[in-house]
């Protein structure tokens, strides 16, 4: 058996918990150190004449520099950058490829944090921001005009779960010379990796599925070498807008990813038996919303695309059914916002995660009063399934 030599070739939890600094001396640490420091003596590279790799902590880092390694290697790129938090990386990105006078195209589902941004941050910017469905073409051909600089999409949609074809996408995005950037907290670079697909970047919550255990909060940015010239760009922004990760959060998230991929097959398991135990329940439930199950519109579109169809389950209680009775019923889960705890985490996204989305926007994209979005813990299942049966029961 020919031996792989060449360490980006390794299995992915290999190389999600294997260290990428130089094997240099006799005794080293199994662990990345974790540098708490804000800025580094220069004082050797000025003697030398050249220039330092670290000077201060807003512009680098050896313990984030190891993280940003790690993320672009698990998501099959060659560059990354750390954030302070999730909307740090996607407003700096965004940011960095859109100007003054400069146009955007997305989809009406987004993550309200995001569409926060782009209705009003960007606007000040004199950046406009054009909504579209993206799973029609027509519609993104026709949007596109001279000013368009960048199509931004999230896959699977927040909370509606709506898949984006990545690939074609893609294609139509590079025939017009625009640049793709692609929210992949949802998944993880386990269960998909955008930049296979074609897109230009990708942004991450690493608070979620990376972190894993609602303790940290950080984002990223990742893309290829050939897109080095706006990478760079994201990276001069990132120095001066501030929005910079701190070393014990990256440490955290170096913790986390040595366990992602068993908790991501944990997640990918658990949410696909709950959706399947809720889907029984048509006495009490008018749909469930997930990518593994086969009455998904999209199902075909997810299987070819995903490695795994995730942790977020969503559903709609059966109309004039009282939502806060269901949830007070719930012993397990925890009423809050984020996903990719370790603990099972519930909301009604129309009063919490989509509060601020206007009316109008929410009733086309379906996000009513009897929406229930379940992010998927790492209990056992079977604990899960009989809690939500109790508290459906009792409706």
């Amino acid at each position: 058996m020919e031996k792989k030599k060449f360490k980006f070739l390794r299995g992915f939890a290999t190389r999600a918990i294997h260290s990428t600094i130089p094997k240099e001396e006799e005794s080293r640490p199994i662990t990345t150190p974790i540098y708490q420091t804000t800025s580094f003596d220069v004082k050797d590279a000025f003697i030398k004449q050249i220039s330092p790799k670290y000077i201060y902590t807003r512009g680098g880092n050896p313990t984030l520099h190891e993280l940003e390694i790690k993320l672009a290697n698990l998501e099959n790129g060659d560059i990354g950058e750390t954030f302070a938090s999730g909307m740090g990386a996607i407003s700096t990105t965004v940011l960095s490829i859109a100007k003054k006078g400069d146009e955007i195209i997305a989809d009406y589902e987004l993550y309200g944090g995001t569409q926060g941004l782009f209705n009003n941050i960007l606007s000040k910017c004199g950046i406009k921001v054009n909504y579209v469905d993206m799973t029609n073409y027509d519609a993104i051909l026709e949007t596109i005009n001279d000013k368009t600089k960048l199509i931004y999409v999230e896959t699977p949609a927040n909370p509606t779960l709506k898949i984006t074809d990545l690939e074609e996408l893609s294609k139509i995005a590079k025939e017009k010379k625009i640049t793709t950037v692609t929210d992949n907290t949802f998944n993880s670079p386990h269960n998909l990796r955008p930049l296979e697909y074609g897109i230009n970047f990708v942004v991450h919550s690493l608070t979620k599925f990376i972190g894993g255990h609602g303790d940290a909060l950080g984002g990223a940015t990742v893309s290829k070498r050939s897109d080095f010239r706006l990478m760079t760009e994201i990276k001069r922004n990132a120095h001066g807008m501030g929005a910079c990760l701190s070393p014990f959060n990256a440490f955290l998230f170096l913790r986390g990813l040595k366990t992602l991929e068993i908790r991501m097959k944990r997640h990918n398991y658990n949410a696909t038996e709950l959706a399947k135990a809720l889907e029984e329940r048509t006495d009490k439930i008018e749909k469930v919303i997930y990518p593994g199950l086969p009455s998904h519109p999209q199902y075909e579109l997810a299987k070819k695309q995903m490695d795994g169809f995730g942790c977020i389950v969503s559903f709609y209680l059966k109309k004039g059914s009282n939502v806060q009775k269901f949830l007070r019923g719930l012993e397990i889960p925890h009423y809050t916002v984020s996903l990719g705890d370790a603990d099972t985490l519930i909301e009604d996204p129309y009063n919490l995660t989509h509060f601020s989305v206007p009316y109008k926007v929410k009733k086309m994209i379906g996000i009513t009063k009897y929406m229930i979005r379940v992010s998927v813990g790492l209990e056992n299942v079977e604990d899960l399934i009989d809690d939500f049966n109790n508290s459906l029961d009792s409706l």
